[in-house]
Order: C-alpha cells, then structure tokens, then sequence
C-alpha cells in the first residue's frame, strides 16, 4: 500500500513486486476500491509490473477538492506516468 501526491490529491495504490514488467494500470469499478485487483496481482505479476489504484472518492485516496472530472483522471494518470519514468527511467506509453 503506498501514497502518492499529485497535482489533484494524495492518490492510493497497490503496487505488484515485479517491477520490471511492462507496466499495467488497473481501475476498479465504481463502489469498490484498489483492493479489487488483489487477485489479479496473482495471475499477473509474474509478467506485469501492477498498479492499482484507488480512484477519488474510493479507498484511501484523498483529493484537494469535493468533486473531480474525467480532466482529473488525466491529471492522476500523467502524474502517475511522470513519477514512474523518474523513479524508474522506465518509459510508459
């Protein structure tokens, strides 16, 4: 379980132990939260570098504001993008 400050809030995640997999973002549907990819993790790591992530108003993510917008979701997922290329020179399309 680890956090992650963005332009638009403090985002929550699960991430797989693979790191060197292509990387694989995963989106929970509505009412559920990260936790939901947890046995995905298991048939998928081995090949994936896994990011689940809690969506605003889901799980323990926290946002800046009351409500966010599909130009939201952009925002986390570059800034997601940003910080995985930095951390891991890893280049994600």
């Amino acid at each position: 379980s680890k956090h992650l400050q963005t332009s638009v809030g403090m985002i929550h995640y699960l991430e797989s132990k693979n790191l060197s997999g292509d990387l694989l973002v995963l989106f929970h549907p509505y009412s559920k939260n990260a936790s939901f990819a947890i046995n995905m993790f298991k048939f998928l790591q081995k090949d994936y570098h896994l990011i689940a992530i809690d969506l605003p108003f889901h799980g323990k993510t926290n946002l800046n504001k009351p409500e966010f917008n599909s130009k939201d979701i952009s925002k986390i997922l570059l800034d997601i993008k940003k910080i995985m290329e930095e951390h891991s020179q890893l280049v994600v399309q």
